[in-house]
């Protein structure tokens, strides 16, 4: 009996930024980044891959209008790629990991 992983490739990217333009006025911004590949492998190459990738853009400006009155403007995008498919579906390379019998083609003489 062979032994069967769950092999995970798990990247994530923040960045942040803060400016002071004045003292009345403040400016933030944040971009995050991600991808997730995992296989759950089966018998010989059928098991399933899931791959999820995210982008997300957050930026805010808060204003002081007055001793008493603050306003603050945020906007964002976010991005979210979710798919799931057979263990072979995303790799470039797939037609090269399959066995030489599948890969053959019989031609019938008569």
């Amino acid at each position: 009996m062979e032994s069967l992983g769950r092999p995970a490739n798990r990247d994530q990217f923040v960045q942040r930024m803060d400016f002071l333009k004045s003292p009345k006025s403040q400016w933030f911004g944040r971009h995050s980044w991600g991808d997730e590949n995992q296989t759950n492998e089966a018998l010989k190459l059928s098991g399933t891959s899931i791959l999820t990738n995210f982008n997300q853009y957050v930026g805010s400006n808060t204003r002081v209008l007055s001793s008493s009155m603050v306003t603050e403007t945020r906007f964002s995008f976010t991005q979210f790629y979710n798919t799931t498919g057979p263990e072979l579906a995303f790799t470039l390379r797939a037609v090269a990991r399959l066995p030489r019998a599948a890969t053959r083609r019989r031609c019938a003489v008569s």
